[in-house]
């Protein structure tokens, strides 16, 4: 639900948005937004999202054949475009990953694996160039580096090559 929505300058008024997928998959935002200036700040949370959702937006951009796995983030924000330069701050970051599995398109076992991966008390200051992690927990992970008979790292394939510009130019 979205109301009071205005372009009055200096007014603003709390929102709450929330959307779930069919498989549960759900996110939350709630906080304030300015038309003028531009601004925003608030809270965003995303709730049990398979990796598999994720993968499939990333669509051809990275070749993986399954990804298994969920991932939860939480984070607050604050962002402002009326300046001389954009502002954006990310703070009290909290995000999970379980279960990760993750199999590329060449093998039929996870290169990655982990139970579970927890971060906390990240920030982010996109004016300050800074990134801060408070701790970062990992538990059972694992990674198969594999190297074949012409030197090709099983990793190397992940992320599929740009064609060449002479490629990009040539007419069809």
């Amino acid at each position: 639900e979205l109301t009071e929505l205005t372009t009055e300058a200096a007014d603003t008024a709390p929102y709450k948005l929330t959307a779930r997928s069919a498989e549960g998959e759900q996110i939350a935002w709630n906080g304030e937004i300015s038309i003028n200036p531009a601004a925003s700040r608030g809270r965003m949370v995303l709730q049990g999202w398979k990796l598999a959702t994720l993968a499939r937006w990333l669509g051809n951009r990275i070749e993986l054949e399954r990804a298994d796995g969920t991932l939860d983030v939480s984070f607050d924000y604050a962002a402002a475009f009326g300046g001389s330069a954009p502002a954006f701050t990310v703070s009290n970051l909290q995000a999970r990953i379980a279960e990760l599995a993750l199999v590329n398109r060449a093998a039929r076992e996870p290169f990655a694996q982990l139970a579970s991966l927890q971060v906390n008390g990240g920030m982010f200051d996109l004016a300050a160039r800074k990134f801060a992690v408070e701790s970062i927990d990992m538990a059972r992970a694992a990674v198969a580096l594999e190297v074949d008979a012409n030197g090709n790292v099983n990793w190397s394939g992940l992320v599929p090559k740009a064609p060449s510009p002479a490629a990009a130019t040539t007419p069809a």
